[in-house]
């Protein structure tokens, strides 16, 4: 072939569903060929995967040494698969110093629902991720103004992973959020194997079922080829697959006590999202820090940090109740968190973990490696609970709490480090 083409080859083995593929095309973008092998869960996927390449290359005289770039599904997905094609595509790479491109395969699959679209496109992804739990993402596709043959994608949620309980409830919150936007005049569809896998979940209401369930290894090749165009490639000794989840399996006792893919609790709320506290919410909230708290804030306390600006965030459920809430302070060297509160009654569900990480992603906006909390030192959960999240005590303030009671308590200092 002309070397004003370009030679791209693909693998995508993240699901039951594999395949190798050759897209050829000029360097405006033009396809001039493809080809590709696609087989069902085979457990021979690097014989095949190099067989298959192999024999794709042959069929276009072509040579691995002709290759220009390489690419793969990156996942998530099934973890032997996403190192398989992660490691050919590495060592093609590295082998041919040539760039390689990673195509996340949720992406990939609601690509595949992007085409012949008339309005607006909402799609959700969401595939089985084994023992109760799901991979789940969205995306938004707008038709281009100058070219209406393509489409632009916005990633709404980059993939993350819930518990197959939380799906439904998760859709539904987030299509308050994204119809209360601009999506108006808008296709809702559904992509991925969990409705397959899991037949208790429900279809939410104005959502259509897609019935794709897998990536293909021809949307991986046009994806990655549209990221070469505009330069997008990663240097092949840095690539790696996407892990949602740290984990394969996990032990009885792990099971038992709600450990889901080495997360601790995937729990029932882990579709409902942080919201900015507004003076509005501080009645509510004043109440339920005296339901929780051994030494409550007052109606004033949360008033005054509004007004000063700090990092105040809460979360309600579907009925509109305020299960959790924090409040942060940004200072020159380190975030302290001022208050924290979970509702006794949706306590060991995520919530407070959830709170946590927002504090942590806090720090990280602001390039800052430290986070502050005092806490009472008789709340022994609290203080299990900091250390379980790898805060340590590094001193202690005596008389800083005045109980409900009216004992006063020492506060422990704890840190940690981001």
């Amino acid at each position: 072939m002309d070397k004003k083409s370009i030679n791209l080859l693909a693998f995508e083995t993240s699901s039951c569903y594999s395949g190798v593929a050759l897209l050829i095309f000029s360097r405006t973008g033009s396809v001039l060929e493809y080809s590709c092998f696609e087989f069902e869960d085979s457990k021979l996927y690097s014989e095949l995967l190099l067989i298959k390449s192999s024999f794709l290359l042959s069929k276009y005289h072509l040579r691995t040494y002709d290759l220009d770039v390489v690419a793969f599904g990156s996942g998530p997905g099934k973890f032997t698969g996403l190192r398989i094609s992660c490691s050919q595509a590495k060592g093609i790479g590295l082998s041919l110093n040539i760039p390689v491109i990673p195509v996340g395969s949720s992406y990939a699959l609601a690509n595949n629902l992007s085409s012949n679209i008339r309005n607006n496109r909402i799609v959700v992804v969401a595939t089985d991720a084994r023992m109760g739990e799901l991979y789940v993402s969205a995306y938004s596709f707008k038709k281009h103004h100058s070219n209406n043959d393509e489409c632009i994608c916005t990633v709404l949620q980059s993939p993350i992973l819930i518990s197959n309980s939380s799906l439904s409830n998760w859709i539904k919150h987030k299509s308050i959020i994204w119809k209360a936007n601009i999506y108006s005049e808008t296709d809702y569809l559904l992509a991925g194997d969990a409705w397959k896998a899991y037949s208790f979940l429900e279809i939410p209401d104005g959502w259509i079922n897609s019935e794709t369930y897998y990536p293909g290894v021809k949307d991986v090749a046009y994806l990655a080829r549209n990221d070469f165009l505009n330069n997008k490639i990663v240097s092949p000794d840095i690539v790696s697959p996407l892990y949602v989840r740290n984990k394969i399996a996990f032990t009885s006792l792990e099971i038992s006590q709600g450990m889901g893919g080495g997360n601790p609790k995937v729990g029932i709320f882990d579709y409902l999202e942080p919201l900015d506290m507004l003076m509005s919410d501080i009645d509510e909230v004043s109440k339920l820090e005296q339901k929780i708290q051994i030494s409550p804030w007052t109606l004033g306390n949360f008033k005054d940090s509004i007004e000063s600006g700090y990092k105040s965030y809460l979360i309600r459920n579907n009925e509109g109740i305020i299960l959790c809430f924090c409040v942060a302070m940004v200072a020159p060297d380190a975030v302290h968190i001022l208050r924290i509160g979970v509702d006794s009654d949706f306590r060991c569900k995520g919530l407070g973990s959830k709170l946590l990480n927002l504090c942590f992603k806090i720090c990280n906006n602001y390039s800052l490696k430290n986070i502050l909390l005092e806490v009472d030192e008789s709340n022994a959960i609290a203080i299990n609970f900091y250390k379980k999240h790898g805060f340590y005590t590094i001193g202690n303030r005596k008389g800083y709490y005045l109980s409900k009671n009216g004992k006063v308590n020492s506060a422990l200092v704890m840190k940690k480090n981001i």
